[in-house]
């Protein structure tokens, strides 16, 4: 029974943290634009009206550009099925081994490479 208890008082403390949080202080919108200008632009001298068209081909272009990355990466991940379609069991075993050893930053174990000898005239 105490278990219980215990086990809702977390839940109620838990919603009370989160409501907070969600619910928490928000600033007020600023009264210029927030625009991220290219660079050297910000040297012009820009009028708010400026700023403003700004603002707006920049939001209509990152759109397109952002539509744009999701079709590569989409592409790129079909790409990336069809090739290991390709693949043998083992060779995709194989893959997997080398992809987290390179991410561990270490050699796999059969490709320890020997120390390099040192070749005739060198110091």
């Amino acid at each position: 029974m105490l278990g219980r208890r215990m086990a809702l008082g977390g839940v109620l403390v838990g919603a009370l943290l989160a409501g907070g949080l969600l619910f928490g202080e928000q600033q007020p919108p600023s009264s210029k634009p927030k625009v991220k200008l290219p660079q050297y632009w910000s040297k012009l001298g820009l009028s708010d009206e400026q700023r403003k068209r700004i603002s707006a081909v920049q939001t209509e272009y990152n759109e397109k550009i952002d539509a744009l990355k999701r079709d590569i990466r989409k592409l790129e991940d079909d790409e990336r099925r069809e090739l290991n379609k390709i693949l043998t069991d083992a060779q995709r075993e194989e893959l997997k081994k080398i992809a987290v050893s390179k991410a561990l930053n270490e050699p796999p174990k059969d490709e320890i490479k020997p120390k390099e000898q040192k070749k005739p005239g060198d110091k």
